[in-house]
């Protein structure tokens, strides 16, 4: 998985900037930032990336974050970030694989208070994977912490929501889920992901990567027997329907947004430790 990130690097940035991104970063806000408002909150940011989220966990209130992430070329480009902010030296990274349990908490602490995981469960390629990451989210948040992480549409049935996705094509969010193929016994569906850059940036080039999406009880599984074993909640995506319509020049009456609204690509999973 790495090697893939290392390729994309900074590009991998242009996701940001689309208008996927005013949907993600809606439905993130919406369930984190009550999270950090309070006194100094501690954040581990699973899947950091470029350091795009752990930054703006800062802004949002956040004493502190540390940052995991597999590629070598995204965290440079995360601390390069933060080192430009005022912030920076609230911000500690780390090149590690998410999905093996490690111990991060700072000495003397009892655990982090929220774990953030943005596109990163979704990397779990079976069910023996997804309970790992769990395990190493429980190992490293309080008693009382909660984990936050978007993550693929909480389906059973990734067979016919494959079948819907993959009829989206012309929906112009710049992000476009693909459904390849189903994995072994029906355990979910290996995905790739297609980037389009804003017409605004025709120089900046097309980014894919792969991953995958598993049925939501293998999600739910993984997490209890990954130690995560307090409330645990699918958030439906939530849209600013007049105002995203307008942008995206979409009548809110069209097929394509009714099936993207009513079957989004992405979801809010939050889970209580105990």
């Amino acid at each position: 998985m790495a090697s893939q990130y290392d390729a994309i690097g900074a590009n991998y940035d242009v996701v940001k900037r689309v208008f996927f991104n005013r949907i993600e970063q809606h439905n993130l806000r919406k369930r984190i930032i009550p999270l950090l408002n309070k006194p100094d909150v501690s954040v581990l940011d699973f899947a950091s990336g470029t350091g795009f989220y752990s930054k703006h966990f800062l802004e949002w209130g956040a004493a502190s974050v540390v940052g995991v992430e597999l590629s070598p070329a995204m965290v440079d480009v995360a601390r390069q970030r933060l080192d430009a902010t005022p912030n920076a030296a609230k911000a500690t990274f780390h090149v590690a694989n998410g999905f093996e349990p490690k111990k991060y908490v700072p000495e003397g602490s009892a655990g982090f208070d929220v774990a953030a995981g943005v596109w990163f469960l979704n990397y779990a390629k079976d069910e023996e994977e997804l309970t790992r990451a769990f395990e190493n989210i429980a190992m490293n948040l309080k008693d009382d912490g909660v984990l936050v992480a978007i993550c693929p549409h909480g389906v059973e049935d990734t067979e016919s929501f494959a079948s819907i996705v993959n009829c989206r094509w012309d929906l112009a969010t710049g992000v476009k889920f693909n459904y390849l193929y189903p994995l072994p016994d029906e355990i979910g569906y290996r995905m790739e992901i297609t980037i389009t850059p804003p017409a605004t940036e025709p120089e900046a080039s097309v980014v894919k990567f792969q991953n995958y999406h598993l049925r939501k009880s293998i999600y739910e599984r993984a997490a209890r027997a990954g130690g995560m074993k307090g409330k645990l909640e699918w958030r439906m995506a939530e849209f600013l329907e007049s105002e995203w319509t307008r942008m995206l020049k979409i009548n809110r009456d069209d097929p394509l947004w009714k099936s993207f609204t009513q079957w989004p690509d992405l979801t809010v999973l939050v889970i209580h430790k105990s």
